[in-house]
């Protein structure tokens, strides 16, 4: 048994049915000429065979009568597989993107492992999928990449087919880590006080003008009204060595080319009423805090806003004003030890009264928390499979929150970077945005400098967008 840490409870906390926090990585399989397809029989079988590897699917979350009462609990046991593995066939004018966005707008069910995997065929060109739909609590974002090696990459020698299961806790047994937990953060609550300091007076001073970009301080567009209820998905496909070629050109980095590119396709789509000469776009950007951490369960990353420079036209100089805001910002926030942040969330009611109160305070100014999610991963390195059928992409998708209505999760895999997009289907198109980021990607290449053209041999629209 294991504490559900403050990073873990800010995932689960504010979820209700329409505001699910859960992620979908989607995974595009590729099998021999004359072989047949996958079945869900053999995915079972793959998995249970390496099952004692893979603990995390086995983890479920137990609260002090159902309740956020005390700091929860993971307690692990063997997961029942056929409970969590579905099999899909799309019809013939079904697109996988359809089931994505209903997967999405689903909540899992917490009285068990909080996942589950689909085995999806379809008309071409994806003939076979599979889609690991898992919440975000269980499984951050670097961590769901080594989750997915683990499942579906080389055997690890000695693989066990059981998890070591956690022996099931009596209500006084959870109470009692609760209480441990809630001690500890006593504990500490001098000390949060010193670190939170210098973070409320730097956002009262900079209030996001200098150094990124501070919460409340974006506007609030059509995409972050109608949150609840439904969700559309969208992968969007971009050639990663023109990226990552336009990055090294410009001193950047893949995530500020990125960043830019949302920051050139929005405006489009704020509608009239969003005034970017008086405010900007922002984004709220997931970091890692501990890159050597090699675990597949839980979440160790942070996050820090960045402004994107929305009105900025020409979008060479877009980069270079979300360059300096991205690296001010994180340099910034990293060293006002985040961590505290995270401790805070454990202590429910507090937390849940401060996220109301600044919700309504959005409101109220007519602001955004943020504009957006934008996260950036890198995705999985080894070679995929399962029985016959190889892994030929690999894409994620993200949640939203209450007024943070539209999502951006880019994976790198190969030389394409897969770009998810999630938002609610009534408030944003996001066929619209997927062509707007490949003709924001051509602009910025054709007003890059003229050593990239030896190493961008094709226009970047001919990829096209799924």
């Amino acid at each position: 048994m294991r504490a559900v840490t403050g990073r873990d409870a800010f995932h689960f906390r504010d979820e209700h049915p329409g505001m699910p926090r859960h992620t979908l990585k989607v995974l595009t399989l590729a099998r021999p000429d004359g072989e047949p397809p996958v079945t869900v029989d053999e995915v079972e079988s793959h998995l249970a065979a390496r099952l004692g590897s893979l603990g995390p699917l086995g983890d479920r979350l137990a609260l002090v009568g159902g309740r956020w009462a005390l700091p929860g609990s993971w307690v692990r046991g063997e997961p029942r597989l056929g409970d969590h593995l579905h099999h899909r066939r799309l019809g013939p004018h079904e697109r996988l993107d359809d089931l994505l966005g209903h997967l999405m707008a689903t909540p899992l069910d917490r009285s068990r492992p909080p996942w589950e995997l689909w085995l999806v065929d379809g008309p071409a060109p994806v003939e076979q999928a599979l889609v690991l739909k898992v919440h975000h609590g269980l499984v951050g974002g670097a961590q769901s990449v080594r989750l997915i090696e683990a499942m579906f990459g080389a055997a690890r020698p000695g693989s066990a087919s059981a998890i070591d299961a956690d022996p099931e806790p009596s209500t006084l047994a959870l109470v009692r880590a609760g209480l441990r937990r809630w001690a500890t953060l006593a504990g500490r609550s001098p000390a949060v006080a010193r670190l939170l300091a210098p973070t409320w007076r730097w956002a009262r001073d900079h209030d996001g003008r200098a150094l990124g970009a501070a919460a409340l301080s974006a506007p609030l567009a059509p995409w972050n009204v109608d949150v609840a209820g439904d969700r559309a998905v969208r992968i969007v496909p971009l050639p990663l060595p023109t990226m990552l070629a336009v990055a090294r050109g410009h001193g950047a980095t893949l995530n500020h080319v990125l960043l830019t590119l949302v920051g050139g396709a929005l405006p489009h789509l704020v509608g009239p009423d969003a005034d970017l000469e008086e405010v900007d776009l922002t984004a709220t950007v997931p970091a890692e805090r501990r890159p050597d951490d090699t675990s597949i369960a839980g979440n160790s990353g942070t996050s820090f806003g960045v402004a994107l420079r929305a009105r900025q036209t020409d979008p060479v100089l877009r980069l270079a004003e979300v360059r300096r805001s991205a690296l001010a910002a994180r340099a910034r926030h990293l060293a006002l030890e985040p961590d505290v942040k995270f401790a805070v969330l454990e202590l429910g009611p507090a937390y849940r009264a401060t996220y109301r109160l600044g919700l309504a305070e959005g409101r109220r100014r007519r602001r955004a928390t943020y504009s957006l999610i934008v996260s950036l991963v890198r995705g999985p390195s080894a070679p995929l499979a399962v029985a016959r059928s190889t892994v030929t992409s690999v894409a994620s998708a993200g949640y939203l929150t209450e007024d943070m209505g539209l999502n951006v999760t880019a994976w790198s895999v190969g030389d394409v970077l897969n770009v998810g997009l999630t938002a609610n289907p009534r408030s944003l198109d996001l066929d619209e945005l997927g062509g707007l980021l490949v003709a924001e990607l051509d602009a910025l290449v054709e007003a890059s400098d003229d050593e990239l053209d030896a190493v961008l041999p094709e226009p970047v629209g001919a990829r096209g967008v799924r």
